[in-house]
């Protein structure tokens, strides 16, 4: 008998919800003026960052 999966309906990630949602951490969402480098490939680092907009 194959095995069938249960589908989960996916929902768009909200960061707003997310941060709201976890506690301690020192999380928040902030913004960085055009042109400045956050954070660059082969940095080390201690956290995870989601970019919302920007490249």
């Amino acid at each position: 008998m194959p095995l069938v999966a249960a589908s989960k309906k996916l929902s768009k990630f909200d960061p707003k919800t997310f941060l709201s949602t976890i506690n301690g951490g020192g999380r928040k969402i902030e913004a960085f003026p055009k042109k400045q480098t956050v954070f660059a490939q082969g940095d080390s680092s201690d956290a995870v960052f989601y970019i919302k907009e920007g490249r």
